[in-house]
């Protein structure tokens, strides 16, 4: 399990511009999130798609990157992910993910609440794929245990 992936609706909430859209959306999460006790870097430019916060607590690092659904006004998609996922080599070095599947889930249970509580609605969740499909869940899907 690498990444908790959504689709979702709502009209953003202060759009900065009609170039790159979401950065508000980016920000209200970070507000949310930051409580609870995650350090959050500011909202950066995704591949000049959409935003990437990186968040972090104690050794625990990852990224939050939200971006329009194309063609679509108030479609959005989310995804959690951690910020550092070891090849072959690092695994065989020692090297280990930066988030776990648990910390991933509860980042996306958060954030949902959150953006629900935003007005934003329609949600679908999966693990590793696109999030676009009637298998996806309405809720983020716990890590298998």
């Amino acid at each position: 399990m690498r990444s908790q992936n959504a689709t979702f609706y709502g009209a953003e909430p202060e759009s900065d511009g009609e170039h790159i859209r979401g950065v508000s959306i980016s920000r209200f999460l970070a507000a949310g999130l930051s409580p609870q006790g995650w350090t959050i870097d500011a909202a950066d430019c995704w591949r000049d798609a959409g935003f990437v916060l990186k968040i972090h607590r104690a050794t625990t690092n990852m990224q939050i990157i939200t971006t329009p659904y194309p063609d679509a006004d108030n479609r959005w998609i989310l995804q959690i992910a951690p910020s550092f996922v070891p090849g072959v080599l690092g695994r065989m070095l020692g090297r280990t993910i930066s988030a776990s599947p648990e910390e991933l889930h509860e980042v996306a249970t958060e954030s949902k609440r959150y953006l629900t509580d935003a007005g934003f609605y329609n949600f679908r969740w999966c693990w590793d794929d696109f999030a676009d499909s009637e298998e996806c869940a309405c809720d983020p899907p716990a890590p298998p245990r």
